[in-house]
């Protein structure tokens, strides 16, 4: 009997341990609200990096030029005494299209070179002398006259422009009295003006 009495007061004992465990995970699962503490989200520990904004590089400059591309500055020519000499002696003749009386780049380059005699010479005298082409038959017109005018009016005042003295000019226009060439296909050199040292140039006979 006592044996009996005794299993029933261990199976309430472990029934209610049951019950009261039960009664406690309840418990324990449902808690006052003012129990509960809000949990903050932690702060990121990883601070933003902020990124430059890329810096403009400058353009890139001009393309280098090779030394193949470099040009020299071109250098004065020296000229000797005796190519000085020589010069006096030339027949100096400037080109001019049918009808105008413009300076071409040949002809003003070739006023630079009888610039340099008449500098180094500055007591030497000069003739111009102004011509028109009057294929086939060379009759003088007033026209041609005129003409011839204005081409040795173009190389004495490009002379004079430069410092030389009028006094060393001596001008003479011959409209187309007096052809360069008398070639059908050579007469456009008629158009022309020559220039010669006074003293110093012996003229032949032009005409061919």
């Amino acid at each position: 009997m006592l044996g009996i009495f005794v299993l029933l007061l261990v199976a309430l004992m472990v029934k209610g341990g049951i019950y009261i465990s039960d009664l406690n995970r309840d418990v324990e699962a449902v808690l006052p609200e003012d129990t509960i503490s809000e949990v903050e989200p932690e702060p990121d520990s990883s601070t933003e990096i902020e990124t430059p904004d890329p810096v403009a590089t400058p353009e890139d400059p001009e393309d280098p030029v090779t030394p193949e591309e470099q040009t020299e500055p071109e250098q004065e020519k020296i000229y000797t005494v005796e190519m000085l000499e020589d010069m006096k002696q030339m027949l100096f003749v400037f080109f001019f299209e049918k009808d105008q009386s413009d300076l071409n780049e040949e002809s003003l380059e070739q006023l630079d070179i009888l610039m340099v005699v008449l500098n180094a010479y500055p007591e030497e005298q000069v003739v111009i002398e102004g011509h028109v082409n009057g294929y086939p038959n060379f009759i003088q017109t007033e026209e041609n006259l005129e003409l011839s005018g204005e081409r040795s009016q173009a190389i004495t005042e490009f002379l004079m422009d430069r410092g030389i003295e009028n006094s060393r000019i001596t001008v003479y226009n011959f409209g187309s009295e007096v052809p360069y060439i008398r070639q059908s296909a050579l007469q456009h050199q008629n158009d022309r003006v020559t220039v010669y040292f006074k003293n110093h140039f012996i003229k032949g006979d032009l005409n061919k």
